[in-house]
Formats: C-alpha cells, sequence, structure tokens
C-alpha cells in the first residue's frame, strides 16, 4: 500500500485463496479530513497482479473513543461503557453534554486525560485508583470532586469557579491549585504533604478547612474570613497563625505545630481552642467570649493566659505541661469564678491547684 490512511485505521492483508482477493480497514478514525492511498494485489511470488486507488473522506463526526484522547485503558472502557450511548466509537456533542457526573470509584484508574471533554460535568467520584496527577482547571460546572486515596501528588482545580466541596484526603498532595474557585465553602485536606495553600480566591465564603497532618509551614493567615466555621490545621509545621476578625469561628485546632504566635480578636463565636504542643508563651483571649473550653500544652517555659471578662466557673480551662511548671492566669476584673480576687493573676502549678 502507498499513501496514508486515517489516523486510528489499519488496513490488514487479505489472503488469496479460490481467485477472491480480499483486505480489511478496520478501526476508528481519530480525524476528520480526505485521505488517498493505493493498494497492491501480489501473487504468492510478490508479483504484483493488480493495484487500485482508494479515496476516504471522514466527517466531522465527534470525538473518538480512542487512546488519543483516553490514554487510560481503564477510564476509555468507562466512557465506551457508559457514555458512547450508541456504540459507534464517537462521542456525538449530544452524548458529551448530557455527562453530568462521572462515578469511577476503586477502578485502578492511573489517568483522567480527557475528562475536561465533558464541559458540562457536575459530580466527580474518583476516590480509591492510582491518579497521581488530576487536572480539572477550567470545569466551571463542578460541584463535588472526590478524589481521596489515590496517592495523587498534584490536584489542579483553577477556574472552578462553582466548587464548593473538595474531597481529598489521605493522599501524598504537594499542590494544590485552587485560584479561582470562589465559591468553595468546605477543604478536606487532611493526611497530605502540603507546604502551603494559597487561600485568597475563597476568603468570602470558605466555612471549613480540615488540614490536619500536612506540613504546612510559615504563616497561616485566615484573618477576616467571616464565614469560617471550623480551622483544623493539627500536625503541621506552622510558626504563625492569624485568626484574628474570624467573627463565625467557632472551633480553632492548631496544636502539634511550632507556633510561637497565635493572634485571636474579634472571634465573637469561638468555643473550643486546641493549642498545645506549641512554642507558645503568651495567648490574649480577651476577644473570644464564647469560649467555653482552651486546651494549652508548653514544653517549657512559663504561660501567660489572659482571659475574658465573661470567663466564670461554666468554663473550662485546661492547662497541661510537665511536672513543675507555671502558669499564670489573669483573672478579668469581675469574674464568675469561685475566687474573690478582681483584676490580679493567679498562679497555678501543674496539677492546676492554686497559689
Amino acid at each position: 500500500m502507498s499513501g496514508s490512511l486515517p489516523d486510528g485505521l489499519t488496513l490488514t492483508r487479505g489472503t488469496f485463496e479460490e481467485k477472491q482477493r480480499k483486505a480489511t480497514i478496520s478501526g476508528i478514525p481519530e480525524k476528520a479530513g480526505t485521505f488517498e492511498f493505493e493498494v497492491y494485489v501480489t501473487d504468492s511470488i510478490g508479483f504484483t497482479q493488480d493495484s487500485r486507488k482508494f479515496t476516504i473522506t471522514i466527517s466531522e463526526g465527534g470525538v473518538a473513543v480512542s487512546s488519543a484522547n483516553f490514554p487510560d485503558s481503564v477510564f476509555m472502557k468507562y466512557v465506551a461503557d457508559n457514555i458512547d450511548k450508541d456504540g459507534n466509537g464517537y462521542l456525538s456533542d449530544t452524548e458529551i453534554a448530557d455527562v453530568k457526573e462521572i462515578k469511577a470509584a476503586s477502578m485502578g484508574i492511573s489517568d483522567l486525560t480527557g475528562i475536561k471533554i465533558f464541559v458540562n460535568l457536575e459530580w466527580l467520584e474518583c476516590n480509591n485508583n492510582n491518579i497521581n496527577v488530576l487536572d480539572l482547571s477550567g470545569m466551571k460546572k463542578l460541584i463535588s470532586v472526590w478524589c481521596w486515596e489515590n496517592g495523587m501528588k498534584t490536584l489542579n482545580l483553577s477556574g472552578c469557579s462553582a466548587l464548593p466541596v473538595i474531597w481529598a484526603k489521605d493522599n501524598a498532595l504537594e499542590t494544590l491549585k485552587i485560584d479561582g474557585c470562589t465559591k468553595l465553602e468546605s477543604i478536606y485536606v487532611w493526611n497530605n504533604k502540603l507546604t502551603q495553600i494559597d487561600l485568597s480566591s475563597c476568603k468570602s465564603g470558605l466555612v471549613n478547612l480540615y488540614a490536619d497532618d500536612n506540613q504546612l509551614s510559615g504563616t497561616l493567615d485566615v484573618s477576616g474570613f467571616t464565614k469560617l466555621k471550623e480551622l483544623h490545621v493539627n500536625s503541621n509545621k506552622l510558626s504563625r497563625l492569624n485568626a484574628e476578625d474570624c467573627t463565625a469561628l467557632e472551633g480553632l485546632y492548631c496544636h502539634t505545630n511550632q507556633l510561637h504566635t497565635l493572634t485571636l480578636g474579634n472571634n465573637s463565636a469561638l468555643a473550643a481552642i486546641e493549642c498545645y504542643s506549641n512554642s507558645l508563651t503568651e495567648i490574649d483571649i480577651t476577644g473570644c467570649p464564647k469560649l467555653d473550653s482552651t486546651r494549652f500544652f508548653y514544653d517549657e517555659g512559663v504561660t501567660i493566659i489572659e482571659l475574658k471578662p465573661e470567663f466564670n466557673s461554666g468554663h473550662a480551662l485546661v492547662l497541661e505541661g510537665q511536672i513543675g511548671m507555671i502558669f499564670y492566669v489573669k483573672l478579668p476584673e469581675e469574674p464568675g469564678t469561685t475566687y474573690t480576687d478582681k483584676n490580679c493573676w493567679v498562679e497555678f502549678d501543674i496539677r492546676g491547684d492554686k497559689s
């Protein structure tokens, strides 16, 4: 044969028997166009007996369900079985437009290349696979992504402007791109390897951040995140945390870091703090009128804690440390505690006894 066939098609040589000569073209063309080729017929010793020229015109018929468009064989089979409704090996515009959800959990998929063809995709479940890199950038209709337990290192959700929730826990994430995700409300990324998270795009709407057991370092500044209710960043490497003016914040969990600065203030809904196993030596909770439980743990040094004016006997202040440590607690001017001292410092030893 001379000339060329469309990519995706192959010509299989036929047999010479009973004076019938035949060859078979098979496969799925991967692109449209006009292609010319010539087929030669030879005898048993290789002499040309006949030839014929052919022209094939491939019209635009949709997206081929092929390895060129879907390199992962498992995902390609999922597309063929669940999305190519007429089974013709192509995805028509209608078949593509109709895809609102893909549920492909625990299938052994390692690559979701081709998924961005489905521009109307809203719901993606691809958890418990082997996906190392997942690029969903620009998919503006996504409203849910479940991609936990993949061993994933990179997740790109840039420009997913309708996405309110991310489930990407228990991976190996080093890179998380969420710029342009202005509708994000909940991020669940605990047990990964993230060293930083840029939350600037979702400042106005973020409600929950669960990023325990990562490698976050330096400063985490969520000041002014007025809808943030739950902040979980335990077991990281943070040195500074600013949660000032988080007026909806109810729970702050930042134990087991390297914090030497924890900035609070105007936290009118804050009810619980866990900040033990850090390097904090001072914390001001006067701007936390609803604080019911504050749990501190310091490995060394003297700890100074100033209580809010509304602190009373119904609130729990848990002081934990090594034997012999001393905590100095400044009582409010009109405490509701059982102590009668006003605006004074009270010394506690590690057993919590008043000195």
